[in-house]
């Protein structure tokens, strides 16, 4: 298959796997966190990955991508970045 990234990025894949997990009955718990910089939200990222918790989506949006999420929803923009946590 071709993939074609951002930025010119040109590759193509010749393996692939797929790992799947089993799904928890119960609730879905939603965790969205605003940080000031995007290293920030890494960071924090980083240590929920270290941590041994293993959520089903983790997320970061930058402030571009919240900047044009905020003007399609009319919402206020704090101009920071977004870290959105599944479990």
């Amino acid at each position: 298959a071709l993939m074609i990234g951002s930025e010119g990025t040109l590759g193509v894949v010749v393996e692939a796997t797929l790992r799947t997990r089993r799904i928890v009955p119960g609730a879905t718990i939603v965790i969205s966190a605003a940080f000031a910089t995007v290293d920030d939200a890494a960071r924090a990222s980083a240590v929920i990955s270290a941590s041994g918790l293993t959520p089903a989506v983790m997320e970061l949006l930058g402030p571009s991508a919240m900047r044009h999420i905020s003007d399609l929803l009319g919402l206020t923009d704090d101009g920071g970045a977004r870290l959105i946590i599944q479990f």
